[in-house]
């Protein structure tokens, strides 16, 4: 049986899906929106400005992360 294209280069295990939700589902709830959230709120006193900076700080934490699960990928490869 013949693979398509995508599923030959493109090797993404269970690891580093696994590893990606547990980043959006417990880092980011739990530390970004509960923990880091509330402290932007104190320091602008301002929802619109603290909920625009939690948006920014997620965006970093999941291309971070996605960065973090390539590069494990590439690594898996040697």
């Amino acid at each position: 049986m013949k693979l398509s294209p995508w599923k030959q280069y493109d090797t993404w295990s269970w690891r580093e899906f696994t590893l990606l939700l547990l980043l959006e589902f417990l880092f980011v709830l739990v530390v970004v929106k509960y923990g880091i959230q509330s402290i932007y709120q104190f320091w602008f006193s301002n929802t619109l400005y603290s909920g625009t900076l939690t948006g920014l700080t997620i965006a970093i934490v999941l291309l971070t992360g996605l960065t973090k699960a390539s590069s494990l990928r590439f690594l898996n490869t040697f």
